[in-house]
């Protein structure tokens, strides 16, 4: 699942500089929409909880279902 909401990211172009690898960034969203809090997620990906935020508001379209 990860790896489809990469390259959704990717194709998309979420995120217009790679100073962060896209992957950690999704790893980071994903871990919070999974229930951890940004405090927590920031500890475990080395970044700032303001970065871990903006990340998952700019991929949360990306965690919801397809409306097939």
């Amino acid at each position: 699942m990860l790896d489809r909401v990469v390259e959704k990211a990717r194709d998309q172009e979420v995120f217009s500089r790679e100073d962060t690898p896209t992957e950690q960034r999704v790893e980071a969203a994903f871990l919070y929409h999974a229930g951890l809090s940004y405090r927590r997620v920031e500890r475990l990906v080395g970044r700032s909880y303001e970065a871990v935020r903006q990340w998952y508001h700019r991929l949360a379209q990306l965690f919801d279902p397809d409306p097939d």
